[in-house]
């Protein structure tokens, strides 16, 4: 309780009150506070002011004079000093640091107010009821842009110092506050590897829904390696240098364990049990044991001093012992203290067990299984001590259950009717299987060698009875089970993931999930068979699919499917496969579970498609997770798996962290690395997050796809040329002429060097083609080259209704659109409406276009990409006009000139290839490539196959073959 005033002072504080009160007036608690320390002796300058805590007191009211209830009350910059009104609209808090504060009010009825309050030291100030009226709230409405980024989505943003907080929900950056209390705000936005951003002032009217005139820019972070390459005051995290923050724990463990300790000994163990992840130094507070200390004991030694900064990235290791006497449980908790506000306490669980003896007589210790010689052959074995001073009689293993359905044990074997309740068949070999004797005193290993008829994952118990002799004279029965997990491996066969999981699904709904088998060498699938245990209908296998095979490898991928019941929780089952090669006709097992989701579950996107048949390089796919429930989420693990190993990267957060209540949080991204190869190339894999939710863990399952890289061939033909229409499209300014009219006389004269009969076209209305027996040739053409149409936008069409009208019946016509713009295309025409419908075909393949890509492609490259896509296509040249110059020009007519006069040896790619994978062919004849012949060669520069020993006669066909380039 805070001391009270004297009592004239508060006498004349009531006054005051009152008379303010009864005149009308309407006086600030600020006002009221200042002639209440000036009556007291005290000054505005008082300490009580600016040093201690102080209380704040009051009653909520609506607009309309009403109590206000369920108000959400709290201090600005004390966001966890808070309460929420009862029915009688009242609040008290304390605990504020002297000084002038700001209360946030809201509730769920859409009011809200931020209120200006002196605090007093070791003084609970009792608010006007005109001070606390709250008024409609309002909203805040933007879009935060960040052009780096694949889109904007999910980008964080806050209100200074208060509980305000929302994240941009659409690719376009579109971000809403809602509820703000009127009044001026500061808003920040901070996004991983992007600079923070702040708008000092932001100003709300009651019930005002504002929306910002312009969109937040954030400019990405500075690439960097190491910290001496960031400026000030930041860090490299993640290579961009970052502000410098605070540190944040990742926990390494949640549990340490000691099991099976001796009695009347101490084991020791060093555990990595944090490490700091955040972006600047962890403060390790305090380190401490709760219970169990008679027994668990911290070696001071290796503790760091407290309290500790941890470095970015540090681990901290401890080391525990325990001091082991009688045989029991014994529990313990670890309590780290930190700095890390979203984390600041953490505990470890601690578990030590003192193993007992496990009869009056018999010791057991030491029990394991290990492989003998081969993958299917083990060795159980268990050190055995006889106490007693009589002997004890150990009998053969037995199974202490019935096989599971399905399961039999294989004919023809020596299993007879001794094998264990094992997931593969498996049978006791003798003669290590026999009856032995163990002396009074006796101290010896037992062994039995077991065989399994199947592979995948072995697990099961060993029943091994024994027979005591009590001090009554009569025999006890006894056994001790022996627990076997073993993996059995197949030679030049690997299957992932090693269990299918298909994760917690919507009830009714149906999953599918993949199965990776990889074989040594080339092989095929042709005589498997599948089926499932207990005659389970939940599961089915749809089909096998072919994904890679080579010399060195084969990969096989088999789809699963899960249907969920309603009334089901969990299922599980076992994939039985029959009649894959090298395993000597014996099966090969595969655990397949799936469990049904509730309202509450956590919500992961089922299926990742990452890559793409024309991409090289897939992009990163960002993983997210909804928290639709009403309680928090913790995400304690995640993890990978896939037959090619490394084909998945995942950069996601450190774990574990916990969503709250109706949220979704971005886990990381995710991106398949493609290997180096000139193969089509697939890959699947599962991505697996395990979750906990009220004490229950849920595995979240998404299949991972890809599918990259492709075979393309480009084709051809050397023109069969005995007539040439050439389609002049001109829409350029002044200063680009000079070079196009040289060109183009010069073109025009070669032509009639040759005596090649030509027809060139101006596509603009009204205009008679130039023919190779016009008189006065030249100054048409001149005359043609001195006029810009500047109808870019009807371009396209009216080169289309050109060609169209000249695609007459002579083969050996060659028809050639020269398409000369600096200016946007605007027609409605697709590059399809304007390209020969059969590229192959006799009355268009002579087709192509030469085209200067338009200057505005600087700006706009979709409009450049429709004419750059019909150049590809038509076996054309390109050229950029955003740089243009006197040599381009003049490398742009020679390959016209090629082309024209069947001199063409230059063939541009469409895709850019695998230079190794490149293969020439003429008219079926393969070409090879820098021999003493020197037929052809590769020019990356300008990613072009030049032929430069090999005559082409006027209909040659050309094949260019190659992979994509995916270096």
């Amino acid at each position: 309780m805070f001391s009270q005033a004297p009592q004239h002072c508060l006498n004349l504080w009531k006054q005051t009150f009152s008379r303010l009160r009864s005149k009308g007036l309407v006086c600030c608690c600020g006002m009221l506070l200042m002639l209440f320390f000036t009556a007291c002796g005290g000054t505005a300058g008082n300490n009580k002011f600016v040093e201690g805590n102080g209380g704040v007191q009051g009653y909520v009211y609506s607009a309309e004079g009403q109590i206000a209830t369920n108000v959400d009350v709290y201090v600005v910059g004390q966001v966890n000093t808070r309460m929420t009104t009862g029915s009688d609209g009242r609040f008290i808090l304390q605990d504020i640091p002297a000084g002038q504060r700001e209360l946030i009010l809201t509730n769920h009825k859409g009011l809200a107010a931020r209120i200006k309050v002196w605090i007093v030291r070791d003084y609970i100030t009792e608010m006007a009821a005109s001070q606390t009226i709250m008024l409609p709230a309002g909203s805040l409405s933007g879009q935060v842009v960040a052009p780096p980024r694949l889109n904007n989505k999910g980008i964080p943003l806050y209100i200074s110092q208060t509980r305000f907080e929302t994240t941009t929900y659409s690719d376009g950056g579109s971000f809403r506050f809602a509820n703000l209390p009127a009044g001026c705000h500061k808003l920040y936005v901070t996004a991983p590897l992007f600079d923070s951003y702040t708008r000092e002032t932001v100003c709300i009217k009651p019930g005002e829904n504002r929306v910002l005139d312009l969109p937040i820019q954030i400019r990405p972070t500075k690439a960097c390696k190491t910290h001496s390459e960031c400026p000030s005051a930041t860090l490299c995290h993640e290579y961009h240098c970052v502000p410098e923050g605070d540190g944040k724990t990742k926990l390494l463990t949640s549990n340490i364990s000691f099991s099976n300790i001796k009695p009347q000994s101490t084991a020791s163990r060093s555990v990595e049990v944090l490490k700091n992840v955040g972006v600047g130094p962890l403060l390790i507070e305090s380190i401490e044991l709760r219970g169990g200390t008679e027994i668990f004991s911290l070696d001071e030694k290796i503790l760091p001093t407290l309290p500790h900064k941890m470095k970015i990235g540090e681990s901290l290791v401890v080391r525990l012992s325990f001091h082991a006497e009688f045989a029991t449980e014994h529990r313990a908790t670890l309590r780290i203290r930190t700095n890390d506000a979203e984390n600041p306490e953490l505990e470890i669980s601690i578990l030590g067990t003192i193993k007992a003896y496990d009869s009056d007589c018999l010791a057991f210790s030491n029990k394991s299984t290990k492989s003998n010689g081969s993958s299917r052959q083990l060795s159980v074995s268990v050190d055995v001590y006889n106490r007693c001073g009589q002997p004890v009689a150990i009998g053969t293993p037995r199974s202490n259950k019935k096989p599971p359905q399905g399961s039999n044990p294989p004919q023809n074997t020596k299993c007879a009717d001794r094998w264990g309740d094992f997931s593969i068949p498996t049978c006791i070999a003798p003669p290590s299987s026999a009856a032995v004797s163990v002396k009074p005193y006796e101290q010896r290993t037992l062994t039995w060698d077991l065989e399994t008829y199947g592979y995948g994952p072995l697990q099961g118990t060993l029943e091994v009875p024994y027979t005591e002799r009590r001090k009554d004279g009569t025999d006890k029965e006894q056994s001790i089970n022996i627990a076997i997990e073993r993996y059995i491996e197949a030679k030049n066969l690997e299957v992932s993931p090693r269990s299918v999981h298909f994760g917690t699904i919507a009830p009714g709904s149906r999953q599918s999930a993949w199965l990776g088998i990889q074989f040594k060498g080339p092989t095929t699938l042709d005589a498997l068979q599948t089926s499932f245990t207990n005659n389970n209908s939940l599961f089915k296998t749809t089909e096998v699919r072919w994904a890679r095979n080579s010399a060195q490898s084969s990969v096989h991928y088999i789809e699963l499917e899960y249907n969920a019941l309603l009334q089901l929780n969990t299922s599980s089952s076992t994939l039985v496969l029959q009649g894959l090669p090298a395993l000597e006709g014996l099966p090969y097992h595969v655990p397949v579970n799936g469990a049904v989701a509730t309202p509450q579950t956590p919500v992961l996107k089922t299926h990742l498609n990452l890559g793409h048949s024309e991409w090289c390089q897939a992009p990163e796919e960002v993983v997210t997770l909804m928290n639709p429930g009403d309680t928090p989420v913790t995400v304690q693990s995640i993890s990978i798996q896939s037959i090619q190993k490394d084909d998945f990267v995942f950069k996601h957060k450190g774990f574990p962290f916990t969503l709250p209540p109706r949220s979704t949080v971005e886990l990381g991204s995710i991106q398949w690395i493609r290997p180096p190869s000139n193969l089509v190339t697939k890959a699947l894999g599962v991505l697996e997050v395990e979750v906990r939710q009220k004490h229950i863990s849920t595995k979240l399952v998404a299949q991972l796809k890809g599918k990259m890289g492709i075979s393309r061939t480009d084709t051809y033909y050397q023109p069969s040329t005995s007539s040439v229409n050439l389609l002049l499209f001109m829409d350029l300014k002044s200063e680009g002429n000079t070079s196009i009219t040289n060109g183009l006389l010069g073109l025009y004269r070669k032509m009639h060097q040759q005596q090649l009969d030509f027809t060139i076209h101006n596509i603009d209305e009204g205009t008679t083609p130039i023919t190779s027996n016009a008189i006065n040739g030249e100054q048409e053409l001149l005359l043609w080259l001195q006029r810009s149409t500047q109808t870019s936008h009807l371009g396209i069409k009216r080169l289309s209704d050109k060609r169209k009208q000249l695609l007459l019946p002579d083969t050996n016509s060659t028809t050639i659109a020269l398409v000369l713009s600096e200016y946007l295309d605007f027609s409605p025409y697709t590059v399809t409406s304007y390209l020969p419908k059969d590229p192959q075909s006799e009355t268009s393949r002579n087709f192509s276009i030469f085209a200067a890509i338009p200057r505005s492609s600087c700006k706009d490259m979709k409009q450049a990409l429709r004419y750059l896509d019909a150049v590809v296509e038509t076996g054309g040249v390109a050229m950029d006009l955003c740089q243009p110059s006197t040599s381009n020009w003049q490398l742009w007519f020679a390959q016209l000139e090629q082309l024209i006069l069947q001199q063409r040896k230059r063939f541009p790619l469409r895709k850019l290839p695998n230079a190794q994978s490149i293969r020439v062919r003429v008219d079926g004849t393969e070409l090879e490539a820098d021999q003493p012949n020197n037929q052809w060669r590769y020019d990356p520069s300008t990613n072009q196959v030049i032929l430069t020993g090999t005559q082409l006669y006027p209909g040659k066909k050309i094949e260019i073959t190659y992979f994509t380039s995916c270096q």
